[in-house]
Parts: C-alpha cells; structure tokens; sequence
C-alpha cells in the first residue's frame, strides 16, 4: 500500500495537554512509512520538542486560535494552497481552532483531503450549532481517546456511533518499566526526600480544580490516621495549588503530605519511588497517560470511574477503581494496598502486560493508520 501525506494540527505552542500524545503519533506514523508534517504554534516548547524528535514542522504557515481576521485569512489561503502542493490525504486536527481552520483551507483547497478529529476530552461539545457542524458535518471521521468521550458525543450531538472510532493512550514502554523503577528507587526516594522505610502514595497530576484533590485528601485524612508511616505525595504544578495547600491545613496533614512540584526529566526516577500511584480524574489529554506510565513502571494503582478513566485498567487484576465520591471504597482500596504486598506486587506485574498489549505506541499507530485508510476507501 501507498505511503500516505498526513499533517498533524495541534494549535498550541505548549508541552501540556495533547500535545506530547500528538508528537509521539507524528513519530509513529513516520516509522509506518507515511510522509508526515507538523503544524504547530511556534516560538515555544512544543516546536522545540518536535524538532528535537526530527519531526517536519511546518513554519510558512501558523495556526493561530486568535479571532484576528487578517491571521485567520492568510493561514487559510497558504494552507489550501499547501494542501493542494502536497496533494495531502489526511489532515488530523486535535484542538478546536486548527478543527475549524482546517475546514475552511478545505473549501478553498482544489485538493479534498479527508478531515480526521482526535477529541481529547469532553469538554470540546456545549451542544451547539457551531458544534454540531464542526464535529459532526465538517469531519471524515471522529477519533475518541476512551468510550465516555464516544458515547458523550452520540448523546449530546447525537453523532452516529460508527463515525466515532476510540484509539485509547499509549505509552514509551522503553523509557518506563519495572527495571528502572528497581534500579532507580533510591535516587527517586532522595528527590522526593523520603526515608526508606515509608510507605509513598503518589499522584501525578496537573493541580486543577476538577482533578479530584479534595476527594482523595479526605480519603487519605483516614488512611493516614490508621496508618502512620503512609505519606502522600503530590506531583505537579498548576493554579489550584493555594487551594489544595489550604486543603491539607484544614485537614491537619501538613506532616503527611507533600507537594513536589512538576517533574519530567526525572519523571521515572520520581515514580520509582513509590510504593502506590493514584489518579482520580483523566488529565486534559484524556487518555489517562499518567496511570499508564505507571502501571508500565509496574506499580499497583487506585483509580476512580471518573470520565473513562476506569477503561485503562482491569479493577480487581491490575488495579482498583473505585465510584468517584465513595470514599468509604477508596479508604478500603488504599488500606487494602498497603496491608499486602502479594496483592501489590500482583497487580504490578499484571499492569505491565496490560499495558504492553494495549497501550504501546506501535498498536496506536497502526490503529490510526487502518482508519486513515478506511476513511479514504470508503469517504
């Protein structure tokens, strides 16, 4: 079969959200054999990243999410007419604005490449006619990252099932695996600037208002008072910070937990310090990335139901998902955790092969590929 001309939109200029899933697609696509470009936000981390990686990214024209006429205007005329130079197939946008810049290009373009939209998170439909269009008339092709987002989609826009297919997350299997977190525990425990002894639960997560913080502090405020030596440790940076810090005073947990702030270089030595990872709401990416970088580095987890994020794992084998709110299920699915090392050590190895069957990039990559192919055969 012929190599296909692929661009990947994302209008961002950020190394946040979607935008690390986008890239390693990009370089997925690549290793298929498929002349792949980039269209991103320039200036800023995201462009670096992608050049970093040998990725083409594009520079005569930029996406922009200004509402500035004349911006808009010149990238639709230089992108139709990239469109039709490159005799493109497939244009997969993943954000908003680059969805809707993408549609326009299309109606000037000679060219008719297929439109193929990733949505991230469920955030993107507000029922209205500007959605109903985008997502459902000006796209080829729909592409969820769990089935919450696909089954969202039908019942707020009434979006056929069968435009809807879900590619779920992937991860470097590589880079995150059980003999790095071995061979790293200790360097992992003096970052986080724990003792041995300890027994850690950690969450990575962006300090947000709707990632669930107030619900696992409360839970943890039990675990810890039945449980001395468990301390909690909280991975990440954003605005909510003020709020979880007043949180923890409230609950009188200053001592037990601990706030380390964002990590990425040293990421995995970070998680090999611990003993338990916990997330209780998918990030703005929406394919859970954290849980499954986790569970590659081979750590046991406790999750909730919230918004897909209980697809990634199978509860009671490789994790434990609890109802988001139960707190009296997520205290005894910690407390659970902490008492038995078989079960820990199980749900461990059993996270590892999950997630090297369903999650590694190459089985991304060759998903999206057979809908490229399928949404031109058949569009």
């Amino acid at each position: 079969m012929r190599s296909l001309n692929i661009i990947q939109m994302i209008s961002s200029p950020w190394w946040t959200g979607a935008s690390e899933p986008v890239l390693q697609l990009s370089l997925g696509l690549s290793n298929l054999g498929h002349n792949v470009d980039f269209s991103c936000i320039l200036g800023q981390e995201l462009e670096k990243k992608a050049e970093e990686h040998g990725v083409n990214v594009i520079k005569e024209f930029v996406p922009t999410r200004k509402l500035n006429p004349f911006e808009i205007i010149n990238f639709i005329f230089a992108f139709a007419k990239y469109l039709d130079d490159s005799k493109i197939d497939i244009i997969h946008t993943h954000l908003t604005a680059d969805h809707w810049l993408a549609t326009f290009s299309r109606m000037l373009a000679k060219n008719s490449p297929k439109i193929i939209r990733t949505i991230h998170n469920s955030r993107v439909s507000r029922s209205s006619i500007l959605d109903n269009f985008l997502l459902g008339k000006s796209s080829d092709k729909l592409i969820a990252v769990n089935r919450y987002i696909k089954d969202f989609l039908h019942r707020k826009l009434e979006i056929p099932y069968n435009k809807i297919d879900v590619v779920q997350g992937a991860v470097d299997l590589d880079k995150f695996n059980p003999k790095k977190r071995i061979e790293n525990r200790e360097i992992g425990r003096e970052i986080l600037g724990v003792d041995r002894e300890t027994f850690v639960i950690g969450i990575v997560s962006r300090l947000a208002h709707d990632r669930g913080y107030d619900f696992l502090l409360e839970a943890y405020k039990k675990v810890s008072q039945d449980y001395e030596n468990v301390k909690l440790v909280i991975i990440g940076k954003g605005e909510f910070l003020p709020n979880i810090e007043y949180k923890v005073e409230q609950l009188a947990l200053n001592q037990r937990v601990s706030f380390a702030g964002y990590h990425e270089e040293d990421l995995v030595e970070v998680l090999s310090a611990l003993d338990l990872f916990t997330l209780m709401a998918p990030g703005s990416e929406g394919s859970c990335r954290a849980v499954l970088e986790s569970m590659a580095m081979g750590l046991p987890n406790v999750v909730t139901n919230l918004k897909g994020l209980d697809e990634v794992v199978l509860n009671g084998e490789n994790a434990y998902s609890v109802p988001y709110g139960n707190q009296k299920k997520l205290v005894e699915s910690f407390e659970k955790m902490i008492i038995d090392e078989n079960l820990r050590n199980s749900f461990g190895r059993k996270g590892r092969i999950h997630v090297e069957k369903l999650f590694h990039r190459e089985y991304q990559s060759e998903k999206i590929e057979t809908i490229y192919r399928e949404t031109i055969s058949f569009g």
